[in-house]
């Protein structure tokens, strides 16, 4: 599987290099192609992760609110990286760094369940 994607990967970057000096629009359009394709590629790997995950979630006493503040912040980083790499190679580095921004915000509102769990299990230490 790496095989293809690398090498469709290489076959990419070529036709980016070629196709920047006439039409930014096209490399833009094709980079987004090449990562809705990689993603189509690993899908299958990515459900059985998280499949794993979930199982390993199930076994244990762990809430399933953490298991779905996990996924949800998994997806953001990934979605977040994706949209602020395409913008930043789109020469819009103001844009590229909002979206960081609101991925970051987005991961910290998520996040507020396991801060919760933390502090109540600190405090149930406590006299």
């Amino acid at each position: 599987m790496i095989i293809k994607i690398a090498v469709i990967g290489v076959i990419v970057c070529i036709l980016i290099t070629f196709l920047k000096s006439f039409s930014s629009e096209s490399v833009i359009l094709l980079e987004l192609a090449f990562a809705a394709l990689v993603i189509i590629f690993l899908s299958d790997k990515l459900f059985d992760a998280v499949e794993r995950l979930r199982d390993l979630f199930n076994e244990g006493e762990t809430e399933r609110v953490i298991f779905s503040a996990l996924m949800k912040g998994a997806l953001i980083c990934l979605v977040t990286k994706l949209a602020s790499d395409t913008a930043l190679d789109s020469g819009n580095r103001l844009a590229s760094d909002a979206i960081d921004f609101s991925g970051r915000v987005l991961l910290l509102t998520i996040a507020f369940p396991f801060f919760e769990s933390v502090i109540e299990t600190a405090t149930a230490f406590l006299p």
